[in-house]
């Protein structure tokens, strides 16, 4: 493996560039994103840098060399001479220096001040790497030169002059070199610095106030035109998403209760509507949805006890219709004890018994029970008549067989 600072070939296996010391960078086998360029396994199906599939014609199968460089912030893959990444910023690890090589630029006490002035420069023309090298070689010198470190932040931060660090869209007091800055800097410096910081944190705040602002009025706008339970459910998130600003826990809360008060009075109005098993299930199921919203629990055990005795009556209704059709009758009320019994004519003593027995067994329904009593009695004359004509028979019978042994003499 070939280092890519002093190019010494390396065993494959080295960590680090057994001529210089220098960390080496091992080349890198995998899949091309095309849209973010991070590098990801062969196996994988989507980048691990922004999301987007790997399947698509446009990924590029690769093979990265040394003379590349791999970003270890996003994954992107930079030429070797690239000091910062293309792709997010970031400061590479090995970052090229190679045109200052044979330079000799080394930092004295006397050429600090011109220095400085290239370091400026630099920063003026962008070159962030010129910048950042030339106060490296100065902190080489002077460790602990404030304005050495002051140049490296402003290359840090892609600044070309002091006042635009006002313009940074995030506090820099995090970074290493504002760190070192502020330990070394003379006062002066040091209160721009805070200044700066300062100056982004309140116009970050106010950004954000009128942020915070303009959602809450949005929240307040959609509150006053809900109609529905979904719709105060909907507002109640976005209150949730700016729960610390002014009253907004309250509102949340606020839609969360009308929200309740709609669906109760929803399940109320299908509870008072329904006139079946289904109807009152469906009424209890609504009441479950607010189940600890005023006396739903109790209404839920009303529903449960008025499906109950709708399925009763279900059955029941059933049953009567059943003996109604054994009998091939619409109905009993109505009709003489004669049209009730040409019904009954044609049936079995079973059949006769089964109706007897719906009739029974749904004896609290509608008229089962005089309807039972009726047929009961119509069955107790006809096994009356049949026990009158019984014995008729018989006579009738023996005297035709007399009659005919008489004739047969």
């Amino acid at each position: 493996m070939k280092c890519q600072k002093c190019g010494y070939n390396n065993d494959n296996d080295n960590i680090f560039c057994m001529s210089c010391g220098t960390k080496l960078i091992k080349p890198v086998s995998g899949v091309k994103c095309p849209d973010c360029g991070r590098i990801n396994d062969k196996e994988n199906a989507f980048c691990m840098g922004c999301g987007k599939p790997l399947t698509s014609n446009a990924a590029i199968h690769i093979s990265v060399s040394v003379d590349s460089v791999a970003c270890p912030k996003c994954g992107y893959i930079n030429d070797k001479d690239n000091y910062f990444c293309m792709s997010c910023g970031e400061k590479l690890p090995n970052a090229s220096t190679k045109r200052f090589e044979g330079m000799n630029i080394i930092a004295t006490m006397e050429n600090i001040p011109s220095l400085l002035k290239r370091v400026d420069s630099f920063l003026a023309d962008q070159d962030w790497v010129a910048a950042d090298y030339y106060c490296e070689r100065i902190l080489d010198f002077e460790p602990e030169n404030a304005k050495a470190y002051f140049g490296k932040l402003m290359s840090e931060l892609k600044v070309t002059e002091q006042e635009k660090l006002k313009d940074q869209a995030e506090p820099f007091d995090d970074s290493k070199n504002y760190k070192k800055v502020m330990q070394y800097a003379d006062n002066d410096l040091k209160e721009k610095l805070t200044g700066y910081i300062s100056f982004i944190n309140e116009r970050n705040e106010k950004n954000e106030k009128k942020r915070l602002e303009k959602l809450y009025q949005k929240a307040v706008k959609a509150m006053n035109s809900a109609a529905s339970a979904n719709d105060y459910r909907n507002v109640k998130k976005q209150f949730q998403q700016i729960t610390e600003y002014k009253d907004s826990a309250d509102k949340a809360e606020q839609c969360e209760e009308k929200a309740l008060e709609l669906l109760y009075n929803y399940a109320l109005k299908k509870m008072n509507e329904a006139n079946s098993e289904t109807d009152y299930k469906c009424a209890k199921s609504k009441f479950e949805a607010v189940i600890d919203y005023k006396d739903s629990r109790k209404k839920i055990m009303e529903c449960e006890q008025k499906a109950k005795e709708y399925k009763e009556y279900s059955e029941k209704e059933k049953a009567y219709q059943k003996a109604m059709a054994i009998m091939n009758l619409d109905g009993l009320s109505g009709l003489s004890d004669d049209e009730i019994w040409d019904g009954l004519s044609g049936l079995s003593d079973d059949e006769i018994n089964d109706i007897i027995g719906i009739f029974s067994s749904i004896i609290d329904y509608k008229d089962s029970k005089e309807q039972m009593e009726r047929i009961q009695r119509l069955k107790q004359k006809k096994d009356e008549k049949i026990a009158m004509i019984f014995p008729l028979v018989i006579v009738i019978i023996g005297s035709f067989i007399f009659l005919i042994f008489l004739l047969s003499r």
